[in-house]
């Protein structure tokens, strides 16, 4: 058996494999490694990396102690340390609803981090499945997280799109593919960085991609008024 890999810088442990989770590793948007041990977890972190007003978050951050009525001494390392631009500090917790109401033990390192999150003056923050994006929704965070990174930004594409858009409200996307020259399909990827980072907009409740690829035919996108 080789050595045992070191965890992330600023994380505590290794995320575990349960053979049936789905692990991995995320560099946010200030250029750090985070882990996920779940889909779940992975949803969390793209919300946070659209979430303007984090300004940072690390995963797996600390092992908190606790104690039980019992005296049972206890460990409990939580999710996600969540840092917000007016100063204010998070602790996130990925979870089941049915553990939740089923385990005694996840009642239990709930409520002592609440009161660790009190005496801190944090936040505690639980996420489950009743409460996470599901759906279409889910499938739209995780296809345009893929256009995130500022590669797929380019300054002239963007201008045509927000040209295109300005004042038309809700548009049928495909009516403005119909618009273009197949040489332009390098722009869908700026389309998509804009969608990413709230520039352009689009109803996350509804399909916006074929599920072999290729835009949906009642996608919309629009630009809301305000906006430059």
């Amino acid at each position: 058996m080789g050595p045992k890999r070191k965890p992330p810088p600023n994380n505590v442990r290794n995320v575990v494999s349960l053979g049936i989770n789905r692990r991995g590793t995320f560099i946010n948007k200030n250029g750090e490694i985070v882990q996920y041990e779940s889909l779940q977890e992975l949803i969390v972190i793209l919300l946070f990396e659209r979430d303007p007003d984090v300004v940072n978050y690390v995963s797996q951050p600390e092992n908190i102690v606790y104690y039980t009525a019992d005296g049972h001494k206890h460990h409990y390392t939580y999710d996600f340390k969540v840092f917000r631009a007016d100063g204010s500090i998070e602790m996130h917790e990925v979870t089941l609803e049915k553990r939740r109401e089923e385990s005694e033990s996840v009642r239990n390192r709930e409520e002592a981090a609440r009161k660790i999150c009190a005496e801190r003056g944090w936040k505690y923050i639980v996420h489950t499945d009743k409460t996470l994006p599901k759906g279409f929704e889910c499938q739209n965070l995780l296809a345009f997280s893929a256009f995130r990174v500022k590669i797929h930004m380019d300054e002239i594409r963007a201008s045509f799109w927000r040209e295109k858009l300005k004042g038309r409200g809700k548009v049928c996307l495909v009516e403005i593919l119909k618009e273009m020259s197949p040489e332009m399909n390098g722009y869908m990827n700026t389309l998509y960085h804009l969608i990413w980072n709230g520039e352009v907009e689009t109803d996350n409740q509804k399909p916006f991609f074929w599920w072999g690829g290729g835009v949906h035919y009642k996608a919309q996108v629009w630009i809301s008024e305000g906006r430059k």
